[in-house]
């Protein structure tokens, strides 16, 4: 729960002596647009607001919180209105306008406001309520928990050459290893080239 202790240090950081709510209990209202990869505001298409709700789902399963993702527009077929999907409540609203007022309908006293939304950041300060930008949480989302995009893709490179080796175990030439082969050496001039060459 590496986005949590974050929240924490956030909390601390603020001269807050008291110890800030858990993340079970804290009520985490994410404007889903405001988390969609590239940071803007604008309203998702469908495909996109499918996107989102995976991602989002995926972290608030990983982070064990509570929390409502809001969307601007109609309901997709997938999820109606105040359904859930895997453990995240999905809500709707008809124009930004509507989100901010849901947004604020919803929040209790401890809720937690993600948003990238001047109007409705503004909004829920007024109203006492923390906030936290949506790229903050799509960095969050995008780090996976403290582990890195190579530990996912089977070490990045590593897993690319792997794969290749695995190619040439069937006894067959691997046409990639002839092209990496140096050209037939033409003069005595050998030493200079190795020493050019990184030989791993």
């Amino acid at each position: 729960m590496l986005f949590w202790k974050r929240l924490s240090n956030r909390w601390r950081s603020g001269g807050d002596e008291c110890e800030p709510p858990g993340p079970s209990s804290l009520l985490h209202l994410i404007d889903a647009a405001s988390v969609k990869a590239g940071g803007g505001r604008e309203r998702l298409s469908p495909r996109d607001q499918f996107a989102v709700l995976q991602q989002v789902a995926a972290f608030v399963q990983r982070e064990k919180i509570k929390a409502v993702v809001l969307f601007e527009g109609r309901p997709l077929r997938e999820v109606p209105d105040g359904g859930t999907y895997k453990s995240l409540t999905v809500r709707y609203a008809e124009d930004s306008a509507a989100l901010c007022a849901l947004a604020l309908k919803l929040a209790d006293p401890s809720a937690l406001v993600i948003t990238n939304d001047k109007a409705l950041e503004e909004q829920a300060v007024a109203a006492g309520l923390e906030t936290l930008r949506g790229s903050t949480l799509r960095k969050a989302m995008d780090d996976g928990g403290g582990r890195s995009d190579t530990s996912k893709r089977g070490g990045g490179r590593g897993g690319r050459r792997s794969r290749r080796s695995r190619r040439s175990t069937d006894g067959k030439p691997d046409r990639r290893e002839k092209r990496d082969t140096p050209p037939p050496k033409k003069s005595g001039g050998d030493d200079s080239v190795s020493d050019l060459i990184d030989l791993v």
